[in-house]
C-alpha cells in the first residue's frame, strides 16, 4: 500500500472565485468516487473548473452547469 496524501477537490468559477470545497483529506492511493451536488452550492448555469490536488499532482477539469 502507498503513503496517503493530503487530496483536496474543489470547484471554481470563471473568474477563479473558489464556489465550493467537495473534499479535504488524506487519502491512500487507489480510485474513489466524489459527488458534487451543486444545487447545494447554489450556483447558477455557466462554466466551472475542478481542481484536485494530490501531493504534487494537480489536475484541473472544465465542466458546464446547465439548469
Amino acid at each position: 500500500m502507498g503513503e496517503e496524501v493530503l487530496v483536496e477537490i474543489s470547484v471554481f468559477d470563471i473568474t477563479g472565485r473558489k464556489v465550493s470545497d467537495i473534499e479535504s483529506m488524506n487519502r491512500s492511493p487507489g480510485i474513489y468516487r466524489v459527488y458534487w451536488d451543486c444545487n447545494e452550492s447554489d450556483v447558477s448555469s455557466g462554466m466551472f473548473f475542478i481542481r484536485m490536488t494530490a501531493g504534487d499532482f494537480i489536475n484541473t477539469k472544465k465542466i458546464m452547469v446547465l439548469r
